[in-house]
């Protein structure tokens, strides 16, 4: 996204000090290998700019199958989100069983997952 944002001209605001970099914010990241229909990432501008023009740059240098499809004021910081909920789908022939499993697993009083 860095390079797409610089390669756009988008008038993006950078941290301050000896490094500077980028400043973007990605809302609850997905773990490595973890695919997804939609994400969410905050940028900082620092000058007025259409919220279609920043769209229709990014697109135009973003790779194959990955778009933006809308672009807003956020309504919260990424802080202040908490939690997320996902939609897991399997494509096995062995769907019964794993179906039984993650239900036996559900019923349990708590469930801990490593990320």
């Amino acid at each position: 996204m860095t390079r797409a944002i610089k390669r756009a001209a988008i008038p993006a605001w950078y941290t301050e000090g000896f490094n500077p970099h980028l400043f973007i914010t990605f809302a609850l990241p997905l773990t490595l290998g973890v695919e997804s229909l939609c994400e969410s990432m905050d940028i900082r501008l620092t000058e007025e700019m259409g919220f279609e023009e920043v769209k229709n740059r990014l697109n135009v240098n973003l790779p194959d199958g990955i778009r933006i499809t809308n672009v807003a004021v956020p309504v919260y910081k990424a802080n202040d989100i908490a939690f997320a909920e996902y939609k897991i789908t399997f494509h096995t022939r062995k769907n019964e069983k794993i179906k039984n499993e993650i239900e036996e697993k559900l019923l349990c009083d708590e469930l801990l997952a490593e990320k």
